[in-house]
């Protein structure tokens, strides 16, 4: 059965390049994309899907909803804890990916320039 991901970004390039890179992982991917948190937690939590997401890709600086915070009401629903959360953002200082992950990410990392080292990344994540 495919992976299904589920990804969060408010930019819609930024959103457009992960896609691409999850493509070039795996072009098996099931790959749902939201630009903004509150509708993504609202489909995650009214259980739509027939199955939840394996990955969770949630950008940081979004203007609504923080990834921080959808992290954070992600890790509330004992549902989730099985599932990967990656976040990641334009800067990612140590000291903030480091509050990330005990905040329950299981991965962080920094939005790469190229295509190429996007599906690297994923490549690392989702394998």
């Amino acid at each position: 059965m495919a992976k299904t991901v589920v990804v969060i970004d408010d930019d819609q390039d930024d959103l457009e390049l992960m896609k691409l890179a999850l493509n070039d992982v795996d072009s098996s991917l099931l790959c749902l994309s939201f630009v903004y948190p509150e509708e993504a937690l609202r489909m995650l939590f009214s259980k739509e899907l027939i199955v939840l997401p394996d990955h969770i890709f949630i950008d940081i600086n979004m203007p609504r909803m923080t990834g921080d915070k959808c992290l954070k009401m992600l890790r509330t629903r004992r549902d989730f804890d099985h599932i990967k959360i990656t976040l990641y953002s334009t800067s990612m200082p140590d000291t903030v990916a480091e509050a990330l992950k005990l905040q329950g990410a299981n991965h962080v990392f920094e939005k790469p320039v190229r295509l190429k080292s996007y599906s690297e990344i994923l490549q690392s994540i989702i394998a």
